[in-house]
């Protein structure tokens, strides 16, 4: 970071994301693909939950921040849509959606996504949450812990992810939570999805690609 700050001192962190994102490599033999799955976004970028984008690579962070010119202000919109108080039972899933209205968001290109949720569970292991992008990038938010036994379940509790980094935030996002308790388990009881809101942060009228060329 450092080095990205010599070679361009107007960088601010919003920058120096992007840049992280945009030459950070992937190729086999820097990263092993066996060790993390890896999903390739609709923007054609590939992430991992363990590498995040992959290995930084210095040369090429500081090659593409001489060239980079500041990120737009940051834009961001919150929906929250969908019947409330949803019942998941053991070894069951429920999606639910949320819409983000391209009337009420002018987001282009995403950065973070932050799914705000309440659940209320018997046993907080057994929650787990995946979000579905309009793009069909697929994001595990929250994987089940079967050692966890808290009874607090969720409370207005916040995710967020980067994996769906430059998508077009508007469409249908489709949130899915799984209760991995089992039928007849000693704390296998059903969920129960209270509430949940989506807020996408991102730019309008900004492309990356063209500093990399």
């Amino acid at each position: 970071m450092a080095l990205l700050l010599q070679a361009n001192p107007n960088l601010k962190w919003r920058d120096v994301q992007h840049l992280i994102v945009h030459t950070s490599r992937t190729e086999s033999n820097v990263v092993n693909p066996a060790e993390a799955e890896w999903v390739m976004n609709a923007a054609g970028l590939s992430y991992s939950t363990a590498f995040g984008f992959g290995l930084l690579d210095a040369e090429a962070l500081v090659n593409l921040a001489k060239k980079w010119k500041n990120v737009p202000e940051v834009k961001y919109c919150t929906h929250d849509t969908f019947t409330k108080n949803v019942i998941v039972e053991p070894e069951a899933e429920a999606s639910v959606q949320l819409f983000v209205d391209p009337r009420e968001c002018p987001i282009e290109k995403l950065e973070h996504v932050v799914i705000r949720l309440t659940v209320e569970a018997n046993k907080r292991g057994d929650v787990e949450a995946i979000l579905t992008s309009p793009s069909n990038t697929t994001i595990t938010l929250l994987a089940s812990h079967p050692y966890t036994h808290s009874p607090r379940g969720y409370p207005k509790t916040e995710f967020l992810s980067v994996a769906t980094w430059d998508e077009n935030p508007q469409g249908n996002w489709t949130l899915t939570i799984v209760n991995k308790g089992k039928i007849g388990g000693v704390y296998s009881q059903p969920l129960k999805l209270v509430d949940a809101t989506i807020k996408a942060y991102g730019t309008v009228g900004f492309n990356a690609a063209k500093f990399k060329l």
